[in-house]
């Protein structure tokens, strides 16, 4: 078991289907989404619905900053089991799993290094919405909550 120190999480690709009605469009609303675990490629996923991803960080990211250590589970409407999933450890420790992972072991990552790659995902794909679709993520949030 290794307690890891770098983590980043980003996605490339973002494809949209621009017939489709606003309030659903979150849905199409698509990219690459990577985890590179000490530079290693730990998650490399094409397809994920880059807004709804968007949406269980949010709520975690809440419960988080109400002193809750929970685990982040992400369960797509794509996928009829979680995809990815930070497991508490202990310690404010968080150990990273997926159905589809790329690396074989058990790797710990502390919470404010998780805490950190998911507000930089948040703000880099509000930029990306707003530059390359003139789209809000927070309104696309808010249709994500509805649905």
């Amino acid at each position: 078991m290794s307690l890891i120190s770098y983590v980043n999480i980003n996605f490339e690709n973002i494809n949209v289907n621009r017939e489709i009605e606003l309030k659903y469009l979150f849905v199409t609303i698509e990219g690459t989404l990577q985890i590179h675990i000490n530079n290693d490629l730990h998650f490399d996923e094409p397809e994920v619905m880059l807004v709804e991803l968007a949406g269980v960080i949010t709520d975690w990211l809440a419960d988080i900053r109400s002193n809750k250590n929970k685990d982040f589970i992400y369960e797509t409407m794509d996928h009829n089991e979680p995809i990815l999933k930070f497991n508490y450890f202990d310690n404010e420790c968080y150990q990273i799993d997926s159905i589809w992972a790329k690396m074989d072991g058990i790797y710990l990552l502390p919470k404010y290094i998780i805490i950190a790659e998911f507000e930089n995902y948040l703000k880099t794909l509000e930029d990306s919405l707003k530059k390359t679709m003139n789209i809000d993520l927070e309104e696309m949030l808010n249709f994500w909550r509805e649905f």
